[in-house]
């Protein structure tokens, strides 16, 4: 059986992305494909039962036939928080080594989601760079490109994992910035043994949500266009609660201007600029900057 560590140097990255991505293309080459999540940070109800959303959502689309408590054992809740405080958390480990092995009996491939960062799991006791030696999973890193590269962060996923670390995916790259990746940030990590293995160019769409989605999320209702419920919303605009609070909120913004042009005004009118003597014909005392 072979394993693949998914996991991201940044926040949003797109590693559930990549997941989804990847077991569906090996369930069409004809392999049996499983998903495991060892720490769930994403908890929502699901039957009456805290899950993971990523665990809940990857299951329907890859088709998987796993439960939802044996492909996420633990769940990050603020019960299991208040239980870590007080001093009354169980080691994680054994529920989590457990539900792995009923979860990968009978696969060809396993698929494991990572958290957010290296370090998730740490304070519970499961750290992930732990789980990830006990199992000898083999890693693959996804980081969002945005202008810049979590550098740092790859590093430590690098100097941690080291010969478990097969690559890094840069998600969300811009076509303008692409030569720069390209020529620059590319071969800087493979120098330092990070070989990049895929680019995925930024594509606005999978990032948009649908106006009835957002309706649902909200809690909201769709007033008028009931039929445009499809339509993607790419961009958000959160404006204030109610009229006075943007009124408040407006007066506040303009008094702040006015305050910055009135100290600008000020300094400028202390600092006159200074003047050469030849260039002028008045008093020397009046060439001198005024203190």
């Amino acid at each position: 059986m072979k394993t693949l560590f998914i996991g991201s140097a940044s926040g949003y990255s797109g590693k559930s992305l990549v997941a989804i991505c990847l077991g569906k293309i090996l369930q069409e080459k004809g392999l049996k494909v499983g998903f495991f999540k060892p720490l769930g940070t994403a908890p929502c109800m699901e039957c009456d039962s805290v899950v993971d959303e990523d665990a809940v959502n990857i299951k329907k689309i890859l088709g998987l036939d796993d439960g939802l408590a044996d492909i996420c054992p633990v769940v990050i809740t603020h019960d299991l928080l208040m239980k870590m405080f007080k001093g009354e958390l169980p080691d994680q480990k054994p529920a989590i080594a457990s539900a792995y092995e009923k979860v990968s009996k009978g696969k060809d491939v396993m698929i494991i989601g990572g958290g957010r960062t290296i370090s998730e799991g740490r304070a519970i006791g499961a750290p992930t760079t732990d789980l990830i030696r006990e199992f000898d999973w083999r890693c693959l890193i996804v980081d969002r490109y945005f202008n810049k590269v979590s550098l740092d962060i790859i590093f430590a996923y690098k100097q941690t994992l080291k010969d478990r670390m097969d690559g890094l995916i840069l998600n969300r790259v811009e076509e303008h910035n692409r030569s720069h990746v390209e020529k620059l940030i590319v071969p800087f990590l493979a120098k330092n043994g990070i070989p990049v293995v895929g680019m995925i160019p930024n594509d606005a769409t999978l990032s948009a949500v649908s106006v009835s989605a957002l309706c649902t999320a909200l809690g909201g209702e769709l007033l008028g266009a009931q039929d445009k419920g499809d339509m993607l919303v790419h961009n958000f605009v959160v404006g204030a609660m109610n009229v006075d609070v943007s009124r408040a909120a407006t007066a506040s913004a303009s008094a702040r201007t006015r305050r910055s042009s009135q100290a600008a005004t000020a300094w400028t009118c202390r600092w006159r600029p200074w003047k050469h003597p030849r260039a002028s014909s008045s008093s020397p005392a009046a060439s001198r900057p005024t203190p």
